[in-house]
Parts: C-alpha cells; structure tokens; sequence
C-alpha cells in the first residue's frame, strides 16, 4: 500500500512539474514575442534606432531566457533562435527592412513552434 501511496505522489509531482514548465514557456514566450513586436513595429516606422536599442533588449532577455530554456528544450531549437538573432542584429545595423521583418517572423515562428511542441498531450507523453 505504502508502494501505491509513493506511486501516486511522484505521478501527481511529475505533472505539476510539466504543468508549471508549460506556464513558465508560454509566459517568457509572450514576452520575448512582444518585445519582437517593438522591434517591428520600429522598422515599419523607419525608427532603426529605436529598434537597435529594443533589439539589446531583447537579446538580453533571451540571453538569459536561453539558459533556463536548455532545460526544457533541445539545444538545436536553441541555436537556432541565437542564429536568427544573430542575423537580426546584422539585419537592423544595415537597415534591410525587408529581411529583418523575415527574421523577426523566422524567431517568432521558431518559438511557437517549441511551445507547441512542449505542450501537455497524450502524443507527447507516448
């Protein structure tokens, strides 16, 4: 019975810990989204400073958003962001509106695509 007990508690722990890694995703998710959506809403306007200054920040946040998300993700759906980002940076510096909307999209796309690969479904578990 004791057995049983143990069983029970370590299930009910495994999926809050999911749970909460869900949250914790889709949160740092929307923000990392919505300060990409400063960015471009700065190249649309032809505000390449602004959205230099913006893209800092961003990074930033991904730099240190990165390391916890190791944890959850692999390391290729890492460096691919980093790689975009990279190119990003490279995009705004020479004022390629154009392209830097693409990267700005290709970022986007690539984290919704980890969240949704991260979500809670019976496909995931088998």
């Amino acid at each position: 019975m004791k057995q049983v007990g143990i069983l029970i508690v370590s299930i009910i722990l495994l999926i809050t810990a999911g749970i909460c890694e869900i949250k914790y995703l889709n949160n740092t998710s929307l923000y990392i989204k919505s300060d990409l959506d400063y960015i471009e809403n700065a190249i649309r306007n032809n505000n390449y400073e602004y959205a230099r200054a913006q893209y800092e920040n961003t990074f930033s946040s991904w730099d240190k958003l990165k390391d916890v998300w190791h944890i959850f993700i692999t390391s290729d759906e890492i460096d691919t962001i980093n790689a975009s980002m990279a190119e990003l940076k490279y995009h705004l510096e020479f004022e390629d509106e154009k392209d830097a909307l693409m990267t700005i999209e290709e970022i986007k796309s690539s984290i919704t695509h980890i969240i949704f690969r991260q979500n809670l479904k019976i496909d995931n578990v088998l």
